[in-house]
């Protein structure tokens, strides 16, 4: 006997998804705090995703996925088909990708990126490497207690993910992305003469 592998939903289960998703999308929208954090987890997938496969890192990746759930939690009250919010959201984390990628060719010196990731993770000499951490380290020290706190949370190893980052810092998961690109212009302003 042949099995089939079913690769569509059947009438009931595509009801039951449209029930569910209508439900969510108007619970968030009247504020339910369960309800939105429900939408979030449904589709959060599909936005690192797209933000992935258009190469940028994992920070931009986050970043792109509060920009999409800004947008989307802007939008509540205008969603008309909440079966098709994969798809928008889907296209908004696209958009979202381009114009970071265009954020990030503007921010870059030269053609040689010069900031706080190469700090980190130069391949030179053990003593090259020892005098970018320490201009590193003088560079976190001209930013605000609670930004290099910031900046010192986001370069722990392992990398943490922004919920965790916004707990030990009391930053909104929604203003780590942006703190950060302002901390990281400043460290390239102040250390582009000693790294370049």
């Amino acid at each position: 006997m042949r099995h089939h592998t079913r690769t569509y939903l059947d009438t009931r289960e595509v009801e039951r998804l449209r029930r569910l998703l209508n439900e969510m999308v108007a619970a968030a929208g009247a504020g339910d705090q369960a309800a939105w954090s429900d939408l979030v987890a449904r589709f959060r997938g599909r936005v690192i995703r797209v933000a992935r496969a258009h190469g940028l890192d994992p920070y931009q990746a986050d970043d792109v996925a509060q920009e999409t759930w800004l947008r989307l939690y802007r939008n509540l009250g205008n969603v008309r088909d909440p079966f098709s919010l994969g798809a928008w959201i889907e296209t908004t984390a696209r958009r979202e990708s381009l114009r970071a990628l265009v954020g990030r060719r503007r921010e870059e010196l030269t053609g040689d990126e010069v900031g706080v990731d190469r700090a980190l993770l130069d391949d030179g000499e053990d003593a090259e490497l020892e005098e970018r951490k320490a201009a590193l380290a003088r560079g976190l020290k001209t930013l605000n207690s609670r930004q290099r706190a910031l900046m010192e949370s986001l370069l722990a190893e392992p990398a943490p993910s922004y919920a965790d980052v916004s707990l030990r810092v009391g930053i909104p998961i929604g203003s780590i992305g942006p703190t950060r690109g302002r901390c990281v212009k400043r460290l390239r302003q102040e250390l582009a003469p000693e790294l370049v």
